[in-house]
């Protein structure tokens, strides 16, 4: 598993993609629907520019704010490192 290249292992995957200005709410519940642990977040120009987890959730909660009301811009990890999908999965790993 650890030797495939990543464009095999998610050749057939299709990630949840939102916009910066989405609610949290609204990013919880679409990950709910699909079983999903994240969401790419893009920018209005359709760039990735951050991803949201469920941990980011948990931060925002405990800080006090409101998932009804924050943008995913506001609550997401701000700039992802990404790996090419010429890359071994323990590329990835690592």
């Amino acid at each position: 598993m650890t030797n495939r290249l990543l464009s095999h292992i998610v050749k057939n995957q299709k990630p949840l993609v939102l916009r910066a200005e989405e609610t949290v709410q609204a990013a919880c519940r679409a990950m709910r629907e699909i079983g999903a642990g994240s969401v790419l977040v893009v920018d209005g120009d359709g760039c990735l520019c951050g991803i949201f987890t469920g941990r980011d959730a948990v931060r925002l909660l405990a800080k006090g704010g409101a998932a009804r009301d924050a943008p995913l811009g506001k609550a997401m990890t701000r700039n992802p490192v990404a790996i090419e999908p010429t890359c071994l999965a323990i590329d990835a790993l690592r």
